[in-house]
């Protein structure tokens, strides 16, 4: 394990003055883009660093993004399924397609902690596709369900299989990339969910004009979108690395490169053993549970997009509503990514908030009633108090962290940035006072 050795505070006041110029020093060679490491000084080749982030933009993150689509497509396929009569051809009544869709969230909110933990001791390269495998499987399944209970049973482990997919890719994707380059691979990774919603849609309408009189049309959803994803899934088990170290697109110095850049800011040691208290120690901070009311929030106003494309495209202020609904996404995971820069706790902590966000399917499902079609008033005006609530957190945070780190600064006599202080020291959370928020 390569770990990087850094000078700690002693007192919870202000930074020791031998300290100083240490911090000092290591902010100076950050700017040149260099790393200090117990005196010796290594400068990086821009050359090869543009090289090193083409080939993670062009063989990583395209093949994430579409194992992400594939996870929104075989999620939501029910839904499109249910505009050519899948729920009327398998006898289901009353409310029984809403407790389908609700019983999804409760195996993904509990089995997505400790699944992701199997994807920190036994990289995400692997089992996020074993585990894309196992969703798409389902969705096979599903099309030959015949009844209520089959279907609950196969949408209960379609939520096993899928719970780690988003914290696991984040997580892996924190790996490989600096925390000032996460933001916008995060930002793309979450558009494929926004694309899969726009065109799930028009996909399952050129699907239902296929006529065959052995065969339901929904059928053939299923078994396309189904199918794709075991096919992608095995193609990316043996394409996507488990680490840089063993990435053979890299040529060595690229590999020397990438495991540095890592080290000087993203993680403070690299493959890490995994310690269950260390993990779920960030939660002891009051921060974290902020970031996860406003991914609770945005789950919330995003769920009201969850609904076929026929639907949407009657309500273009609903739709004006949803402009916004992915933004907070992508802020709020970088916001605790960034703040986490400590692999087993940046693993946890990215699990408990998509476990805790995605609690809001609960409710959603319970909110969004037969009675109230078509226009789901009460929901959608629920889902805008929380949009509201949203806002107002989101503002607050980023002008708290703000605030607090001029106030840090005032108190130490030293204006620093997150990217000045070593990941070693970040490491130690906002108790450190030379820690940082970076937002």
């Amino acid at each position: 394990m390569d770990k990087v050795e850094v000078p700690r505070s002693s007192a919870p006041g202000p930074v020791d003055l031998e300290v100083l110029p240490r911090l000092e020093s290591y902010r100076g060679h950050n700017r040149k883009d260099e790393e200090t490491e117990f005196g010796s000084t290594i400068t990086y080749d821009p050359v090869v660093q543009r090289s090193l982030l083409r080939k993670c933009d062009w063989f990583i993150l395209p093949p994430l993004t579409f194992m992400y689509l594939c996870n929104a497509l075989d999620k939501g396929n029910v839904a499109n399924a249910k505009t050519d009569g899948w729920d009327k051809d398998i006898g289901l009544t009353g409310d029984q397609y809403y407790l389908l869709v609700m019983i999804f969230y409760v195996p993904f909110c509990l089995f997505g902690t400790p699944i992701s933990i199997f994807v920190k001791k036994f990289s995400a390269a692997r089992v996020l596709p074993l585990m894309m495998i196992g969703f798409g499987a389902m969705s096979l399944f599903t099309s030959i369900a015949k009844n209520f209970s089959q279907i609950f049973a196969i949408r209960w482990f379609l939520g096993i299989f899928e719970s780690a997919m988003l914290p696991g890719v984040v997580y892996y994707l924190s790996t490989f990339y600096k925390r000032g380059e996460l933001a916008s691979r995060v930002g793309l990774f979450y558009a494929a969910a926004a694309i899969a919603g726009a065109f799930s849609g028009l996909i399952a309408f050129g699907v239902f004009q296929i006529k065959n009189p052995r065969h339901h049309a929904w059928q053939y959803l299923f078994w396309i979108e189904g199918s794709g994803t075991v096919t992608f899934a095995l193609f990316a088990f043996f394409w996507l690395p488990r680490t840089s170290d063993t990435w053979w697109i890299l040529t060595e110095e690229e590999k020397a490169v990438a495991r540095r850049r890592i080290l000087e800011d993203s993680s403070s040691e690299i493959n890490e053993k995994f310690s269950f208290r260390e993990a779920f120690r960030p939660f002891k901070n009051p921060l974290y549970w902020v970031w996860a009311m406003i991914n609770r929030c945005k789950s919330r106003v995003f769920d009201c997009q969850d609904k076929p494309v026929h639907c949407c495209s009657k309500y273009c202020w609903h739709c004006r509503l949803a402009t916004g609904a992915s933004a907070p996404s992508v802020l709020v995971a970088t916001w605790y990514n960034n703040n986490t820069p400590q692999e087993s706790k940046r693993a946890v902590v990215t699990a408990v908030m998509v476990a805790l966000a995605n609690a809001s399917g609960l409710i959603s499902t319970n909110v969004f009633r037969a009675q109230d079609e078509p226009k789901y008033v009460p929901a959608l005006a629920t889902s805008a108090a929380f949009g509201g609530l949203c806002l107002i957190l989101v503002a607050s945070t980023g002008i708290w962290m703000r605030w607090e780190n001029k106030r840090r600064d005032k108190v130490q006599g030293v204006v620093l940035s997150a990217g000045d202080i070593p990941t070693e020291t970040l490491s130690e959370g906002p108790l450190n006072p030379s820690f940082r928020f970076m937002y």
